[in-house]
């Protein structure tokens, strides 16, 4: 995925991704994969990365989530 674009572009980024740890089923099938991709985007951007507890931090975690985003959104990178 080209990222250099965002990359470059002088903005604060922000990779927010949950941790997978439960269940195992869900993190074994589909979190492993999705962890490896957010942490390499997260790196690829320089971005700053947040891991979540759970696996829908939008849904599980909505206040914490939100706060990273109001934090990410009133800062200069």
């Amino acid at each position: 995925m080209p990222l250099a674009a965002l990359r470059d572009a002088g903005v604060a980024s922000l990779v927010i991704r949950g941790t997978w740890r439960d269940p195992e089923l869900y993190r074994r099938n589909v979190g492993e994969a999705l962890v490896a991709c957010a942490d390499a985007v997260a790196d690829a951007l320089g971005a700053r990365l947040l891991a979540v507890p759970g696996y829908y931090p939008h849904t599980q975690r909505p206040a914490e989530v939100n706060a990273a985003l109001r934090e990410l959104w009133g800062q200069p990178r």
